[in-house]
C-alpha cells in the first residue's frame, strides 16, 4: 500500500477516535466502491489501523461509483444503528446531504472522506461534519510528474 493511503487511513482513524469515547467505540466507514483498487487499499489501511488501535470498524461500499441510490440507502441504514461515528466518501457532493444532516442531528460523529460534501446545503439542512480528510491531488500529480521527468531525463526519453 502506498504511503499516501497509509497516511490517509491513519489520519481517518485518528480523527474518528479523537471525536468520541475510546472504550465502547463502534465505527462504520462507507467507501465509494470496492471495485476500484484505490478503495480496496483504503479498506485494508483502515482495517490495519483499526487493528493496531484495538478499535472495531465495519466497512461498507457501494457496488459501483455510479450507484447513488445504494450508497444513500446504505448510509441511512447505518445511521439507524448504534455507531458512534461514521466516516463516508460520498459518490457526489450532494447525494448524502440529507442523511448526513439527519445523522448529525442524532449526535453521530461524522468524518467526510475524499470528495467534499456540499457544506452549504449540509448546514442549511442542519448538519455538519467533524472533519474532512482528503489527499491533495494536485501535489500528488506534481510528484508523479517529477518522477516521470526524473526517469525520462531532460531529453524526454525515447
Amino acid at each position: 500500500m502506498n504511503k499516501y493511503l497509509k497516511l490517509f487511513s491513519g489520519t481517518l482513524m485518528g480523527v474518528m477516535l479523537s471525536t468520541s469515547a475510546f472504550a465502547a467505540a463502534d465505527y462504520a466507514v462507507v467507501l465509494k466502491t470496492l471495485s476500484n483498487p484505490f478503495w480496496v487499499d483504503m479498506k485494508k489501511g483502515i482495517e490495519d489501523e483499526a487493528k493496531t488501535l484495538g478499535v472495531s470498524v465495519d466497512i461498507f461500499a457501494s457496488p459501483s461509483e455510479g450507484d447513488f441510490q445504494s450508497q444513500l440507502q446504505l448510509f441511512e441504514d447505518l445511521s439507524n444503528k448504534n455507531y458512534k461515528g461514521i466516516a463516508f466518501a460520498p459518490l457526489s457532493s450532494v447525494n448524502l446531504v440529507m442523511p448526513v444532516a439527519k445523522a448529525w442531528k442524532k449526535g453521530i460523529f461524522l468524518v467526510n472522506l475524499d470528495e467534499k460534501i456540499d457544506m452549504d446545503n449540509l448546514k442549511k439542512a442542519g448538519g455538519n461534519v467533524e472533519a474532512f480528510v482528503t489527499t491533495d491531488n494536485v501535489a500528488v500529480g506534481a510528484k508523479g510528474a517529477e518522477f516521470i521527468i526524473d526517469k525520462l531525463g531532460a531529453e524526454g526519453g525515447e
